[in-house]
């Protein structure tokens, strides 16, 4: 049994070597957070590379980059192991055929619960125009804040990560994600002070 514990371990520590984001955030969650709580992330980013496997973003890098990086800004910001491996797994839900499900089989509901949250703030959107569409996505991050603060702050990571990357996009989509970026925090910060 520990030898197959040592088996998991190293080939968890092989896949860090090979992603420069990966080895980014470990390095950084390392500083703070508890040897078991890194292998979670490890195990985290395994999964989510496996369900995104063979997907590109826009500018043409491997999109498990997009989860590692929004996973980063959290780690700069010394959040929970809970909330890191939430970011890395944000998309899987939308993104692939893994379901809920499968993230709360292999990592537990209260993780589950914050990718599940992240997902539901843009999905199934239908509106007559793009103001009510941006009134009403405000309107459910905050409901989703509500049930727990790290569903928006993975939101806010993922678009903030989305913004430090806007130059494989057109000038029209670049403009209209400065925008809608802009607007959330504006949303964000006021309804936060009231």
């Amino acid at each position: 049994m520990a030898e197959n514990s040592n088996l998991k371990k190293n080939n968890l520590n092989q896949q860090s070597s090979s992603n420069p984001a990966l080895n980014n955030l470990l390095k950084k969650s390392k500083l703070y957070l508890k040897t078991n709580q890194i292998i979670m992330i490890r195990e985290a980013y395994a999964f989510s590379n496996e369900s995104h496997q063979g997907q590109l973003r826009k500018s043409g890098e491997p999109y498990i980059n997009h989860p590692l990086s929004v996973a980063s800004i959290l780690a700069e910001m010394k959040m929970d192991a809970v909330s890191i491996v939430a970011a890395i797994l944000h998309d899987v839900v939308e993104d692939t055929t893994a379901g809920k499900e499968d993230i709360e089989k292999r990592f537990g509901l209260e993780i589950a619960n914050i990718v599940d949250g992240v997902s539901k703030i843009d999905k199934n959107i239908k509106f007559l125009s793009r103001d009510e569409a941006q009134a009403e996505n405000f309107s459910k991050m905050m409901l989703a804040m509500s049930d727990d603060l790290r569903v928006i702050l993975v939101k806010l990571a993922d678009r903030l990560h989305n913004m430090r990357t806007l130059d494989c996009l057109s000038k029209e989509k670049i403009e209209n994600r400065k925008r809608n970026f802009r607007n959330i925090c504006t949303y964000s910060f006021k309804t936060w002070n009231e």
